[in-house]
């Protein structure tokens, strides 16, 4: 069975644990914000962390993108241009 969820963004939205220490006041902070907007604190935690991921892979398709297009890639490095 495939239990693989594509998003609307096309990633894999299979759920995975997140999980690790932390510092109180961070916790305590998305606590007190998750009972306020009455969610969860890992929906909070998605929330917030969704656009962060998505503008990273943004930047990151566009140095690829531009790199390849001026020959700046990995392959061209440490050769001097003629």
């Amino acid at each position: 069975m495939n239990t693989c969820r594509k998003g609307i963004n096309g990633f894999d939205n299979t759920a995975v644990e997140l999980r690790g220490p932390c510092p109180r006041w961070i916790v305590d902070v998305l606590d007190a914000e998750a009972l306020a907007t009455d969610m969860s604190r890992l929906d909070l935690v998605t929330q917030v962390l969704e656009p962060w991921a998505l503008k990273r892979i943004h930047a990151a398709t566009l140095i690829t993108r531009i790199t390849r297009r001026n020959g700046n890639s990995p392959e061209c490095a440490g050769k001097t241009s003629e």
